[in-house]
């Protein structure tokens, strides 16, 4: 299972290959940020929940 950071809790994050590799506070900031991006296709977005992680 994936290792999430508190700094990710409440945002929406970019993953690929069990990594997150962006994240901004709403959808839209995030699909723009990677927009450019050669591998876009294989990227897997979602939010990551507030309250959520623990530890």
């Amino acid at each position: 299972m994936m290792k999430i950071e508190k700094k990710f809790a409440g945002k929406w994050v970019a993953i690929k290959n069990d990594k997150i590799i962006e994240s901004e506070k709403t959808l839209t900031k995030l699909t723009k940020k990677v927009k450019n991006r050669k591998d876009q296709k294989s990227l897997y977005f979602t939010l990551i929940p507030n309250g959520f992680i623990a530890g």
